[in-house]
């Protein structure tokens, strides 16, 4: 309930915002021609082209530990939930680092700031993996 008393004032202030309706003009390209297009330009632009790649990368091969997580939980500490919340709120801490990526005003110092992201994320999932039993630091 407190939750959705809190949504009343960001529609209320949507709602007193006032907009300026902009012409826009209609296209009338196809949408696969645009896809295209966006493909053709993320190919040829070795930045962002870089970054799509590592960010394919980690999605295939590393971010399935979201989904596994109870599974190796259960394996781990015998469906204590206690264990399995502690280990989302290390994911949580894990996140805390994000706005490092985010700092840089161009795509050229996010290249820079990826594969140091990408490590430590690949660092923390082995230690994750070989950890066999669940530290408790209020126990």
């Amino acid at each position: 309930m407190i939750n959705a008393i809190s949504f009343v004032a960001v529609i209320l202030s949507l709602l007193l915002m006032k907009i300026e309706r902009k012409n826009i003009e209609q296209r009338h390209s196809k949408v696969w021609q645009e896809l295209k297009e966006g493909f053709r330009y993320a190919a040829g632009f070795a930045p962002i082209r870089d970054v799509l790649l590592i960010f394919a990368l980690v999605n295939l091969v590393a971010m399935p530990y979201v989904v596994l997580m109870p599974v190796l939980q259960r394996m781990c500490c015998t469906a204590d939930p206690v264990c399995l919340d502690t280990s989302w709120a290390a994911c949580g801490l894990g996140a805390l680092g994000e706005p490092y990526i985010g700092i840089p005003k161009s795509v050229r110092g996010l290249i820079k700031r990826i594969p140091i992201a990408v490590t430590l994320f690949g660092s923390a999932l082995m230690v994750f993996s070989i950890s066999r039993f669940m530290f408790y630091p209020w126990a």
